[in-house]
């Protein structure tokens, strides 16, 4: 994306949540060579280092280099006065939240960011939330509201209604039975 200035909030927020992702793949690159699963010996403790010292510095480049991708997006939504997001547990029964610092959460909370959500209406998140709204973070959402199921769905349930309708598409049709040899109604007309 060229000039965060023209895009919607889901546009922005959809290109860092991508650059979020990346940035944590290099990250996790470089915290993970500490566990490399070699078996180290004298023997072979010089050659796992010079071959892991290249790979954690290019991860740790990458890493710098998302940071430094992501700025003009976070700076647009500092500039706009932010907008609104929505998070959504990963969880059986996980709730939709207005910040990933909601007290109800845990640091090993897994969120799936609904950047399709992005800049949209509070109470419209709510109302797609339903039940799944947390109170913690829309407090003001009207209890009939509340009480209705979530049409948000995690990314597990969607690929799981995916599957569901897949499967539904292959199976050969059933055929309504014909009812054949049965007399038909008695005629009016003589």
């Amino acid at each position: 994306m060229d000039n965060p200035t023209i895009a919607t909030p889901s546009e922005i927020d959809a290109e860092l949540a991508h650059l979020h992702a990346e940035r944590a793949k290099a990250e996790a690159t470089v915290r993970n060579s500490d566990e490399a699963p070699y078996e180290v010996d004298e023997r072979n403790a010089v050659d796992l280092a010079a071959d892991l010292e290249p790979r954690i510095e290019q991860a740790r480049r990458s890493a710098s280099e998302f940071e430094v991708s992501m700025q003009p997006f976070e700076e647009e939504f500092d500039r706009r006065g932010g907008w609104t997001r929505a998070w959504l547990v990963q969880n059986t029964g996980g709730h939709v939240h207005r910040t990933m610092l909601c007290r109800t959460c845990f640091p090993s909370t897994k969120f799936a960011w609904l950047i399709h959500l992005s800049g949209h209406d509070e109470a419209e998140i709510v109302d797609l939330a339903g039940e799944a709204a947390c109170t913690e973070c829309y407090p003001s959402a009207p209890v009939e509201v509340r009480n209705r199921p979530s049409r948000i769905k995690t990314p597990e349930q969607l690929a799981r209604n995916e599957q569901k309708a897949e499967r539904a598409t292959q199976r050969p049709r059933r055929r309504s039975p014909r009812l054949v040899g049965f007399p038909c109604a008695p005629s009016t007309t003589e």
